[in-house]
């Protein structure tokens, strides 16, 4: 398929034949000079490798297009597809990787890009998330053009070639997803103060607020907390839970083999309120930019919980990917413990934000997580599915530098929605 454009370029679906093209492509536009690295200042060094690349497009886990002229690839876009639960009927995708020859735009290439991207994927998508740079109109623009919303901003997001640049997050549903939606649950009242900027702009309603009785962040005694476990499946049982039994939380596991086995079908991929997604993470085997540990929580030999981080040790922001629990009431003491171990295994400064997707119907875990210092930066709505529902879903970011305001002061370009989104962002992160 491809289609073709008035400025004499054609836009097709890649091939494993392209992929020397499409690295190079991103090579030309993020290298760094001076630099041991081309991938330095972009966050999918992946991108740059050729055989990931003809290796990526023989599996089809992402949909990748190319514009091409004179037989050259001049810009390309992909959007990694079904990001959310399987099996279930999430059907998220995330956009990545607009880029264009330096010659070839404010050509309509991005444009052209753009509009051909979404249609492929318009008939098996609900919501699309595309993250734009704070420093370049180029790319927010382009999405605005095609229906996107600003739903939130990231401080301290991405070292790029402007430094650590903020970035603008926006989202697109369809329709499908907007009347699917439920918002038959109450939120916490700074996620309601985002949600309400969100949902105006797309134009439907924003849930109710309710300060609910936080989770535990800690505990004085086992008995104490064993108390007020609840599972979140009935073939979970505390009854065999002893006064005073061995409970500890491990996190010297960084190996996925190495995990004990644990019924996580019956947990499900959201049922303990943090979203777990198939996010684009970036790969990079030559350095040591990248990596990942589990933090584990034990009941004698009983695996109880179980949380999963990336951390990008140049970009400053290690991610909550998973948190699954046999048990509600557990998830703040885990993520509190997540986010202590972490500080502890700073070094040079490599640790900035912390961030996790949570589901909007759990006010509780927001309120033990604005406890930790948290607050909200990207409002989803109607997100991920419930039944035959839709739910909304909120990120909370954490920031671990003192002074942020530069971050936000630096921004430029952007139209009145999407600084309005931005500063209620960042009027709550005190």
């Amino acid at each position: 398929m491809q289609h073709t454009t008035p400025a004499r370029f054609i836009i097709r679906s890649a091939r494993p034949e392209d992929a020397d093209s499409m690295a190079a492509l991103y090579k030309e536009t993020y290298l760094v000079a001076n630099s041991g690295s081309c991938g330095e200042r972009y966050p999918f060094p992946q991108f740059m490798d050729p055989l990931w690349f003809a290796n990526n497009l023989i599996r089809k886990e992402f949909c990748w297009i190319v514009a091409e002229a004179f037989g050259k690839v001049i810009g390309c876009f992909g959007v990694l597809r079904n990001i959310g639960s399987p099996g279930s009927e999430d059907r998220i995708a995330e956009q990545t990787g607009l880029v264009v020859n330096e010659k070839w735009r404010r050509l309509g290439v991005a444009t052209g890009l753009m509009a051909e991207l979404c249609k492929r994927i318009k008939d098996a998508t609900h919501f699309i998330i595309a993250e734009a740079r704070t420093a370049n109109p180029g790319g927010w623009k382009v999405a605005k053009k095609h229906g996107f919303v600003p739903i939130g901003f990231e401080p301290l997001a991405h070292m790029t070639d402007s430094g650590h640049e903020p970035m603008l997050v926006l989202g697109k549903l369809s329709d499908t997803a907007i009347k699917n939606r439920s918002i038959d649950y109450t939120v916490s009242v700074k996620v309601q103060k985002l949600a309400k900027k969100v949902c105006r702009l797309f134009s439907i309603n924003c849930p109710q607020a309710n300060e609910s009785i936080p989770y535990p962040i800690t505990f004085d005694s086992w008995r104490e907390l064993r108390n007020i476990l609840v599972p979140v499946h009935p073939v979970f049982d505390k009854t065999n839970f002893e006064e005073k039994g061995d409970f500890r939380i491990v996190s010297d596991i960084s190996n996925n083999d190495q995990l004990p086995k644990m019924e996580l079908n019956l947990i499900g991929n959201h049922n303990s309120g943090i979203v777990r997604l198939k996010r684009l993470e970036g790969k990079d085997p030559n350095s040591k930019r990248y990596s990942e540990k589990y933090f584990l929580v034990f009941y004698k030999k009983d695996l109880l919980a179980v949380g999963r981080i990336s951390w990008d040790h140049l970009d400053c922001r290690a991610r909550i990917l998973s948190l699954q629990s046999k048990f509600h009431g557990l998830q703040g003491i885990l993520i509190a413990n997540i986010v202590q171990s972490l500080k502890q295994l700073t070094r040079n400064n490599d640790l900035q934000t912390i961030v996790l997707d949570v589901r909007a119907d759990f006010s509780s875990l927001h309120v033990s997580l604005e406890q930790l210092g948290f607050f909200p930066t990207i409002y989803y709505p109607s997100f991920i599915s419930k039944n035959s529902e839709r739910i909304d879903a909120v990120q909370y970011t954490l920031i671990l530098e003192d002074n942020i305001d530069k971050h936000f002061e630096s921004v430029k370009f952007l139209d009145a929605n999407c600084l309005d989104v931005m500063n209620t962002v960042q009027n709550m992160k005190d």
